[in-house]
């Protein structure tokens, strides 16, 4: 059964259970859950994208929140009624600061981008799709390092959060890395 919803009706949540995604096969886009959604709970999305321009403090977030979309919300972060939000959102802006624009420690900056997905991880607040750029961004810092087990490593996170979420975008990029990964041992051992 396909059912043709009108994604403007569904209500916005600083914590969304769910995410528009583009469907694979044709211009369509289908609500898919991001969480677990019980019988009688709301289905909700996230109205905007990368919340740490928003801010650490819940007062001033709602503040802010308001005047980009025009109405005070209500969610179940912005009641106060998922403890520890404000501290993971000043520890993950906080990490982002540490971040360097043309990092010369590879490793390092592979680190940090590992930390900020695990803050993720934990952290109620934001649009799916900042996770998942945390988490593609990670596994290309570990890339970047040239290390067979750090790159292994960020790529069973990628793969578990993949399966925990079920977002598109991160499986298909957990997919795509494979094969180039894959491709890579290849021509390694052709050139041995």
């Amino acid at each position: 059964i396909v059912l043709r919803l009108n994604l403007e009706l569904v209500n916005h949540s600083c914590s969304p259970n769910a995410i528009n995604e583009p469907r694979d096969t044709d211009a369509d886009s289908e609500l898919r859950a991001t969480k677990d959604i019980r019988k009688g709970d709301e289905v909700t999305l996230c109205y905007l994208d990368d919340f740490m321009n928003f801010g650490s403090i819940a007062r001033k977030r709602r503040t802010k929140l308001e005047k980009v979309v025009g109405f005070d919300c209500k969610c179940p972060v912005c009641s106060g009624k998922v403890p520890g939000q404000d501290k993971l959102m000043k520890k993950l802006i906080e990490l982002h600061t540490k971040l360097d624009r043309h990092p010369l420690d590879l490793r390092r900056e592979a680190g940090i981008r590992d930390k900020i997905v695990d803050v993720f991880l934990d952290l109620n607040i934001g649009h799916p799709n900042d996770m998942a750029e945390a988490v593609i961004k990670m596994v290309e810092a570990a890339k970047l390092t040239h290390d067979p087990a750090l790159l292994r490593k960020a790529m069973d996170k990628c793969r578990q959060i993949a399966e925990d979420t079920k977002l598109k975008q991160i499986q298909r990029f957990y997919e795509h890395m494979e094969i180039v990964l894959a491709q890579r041992c290849t021509s390694c051992k052709e050139k041995e």
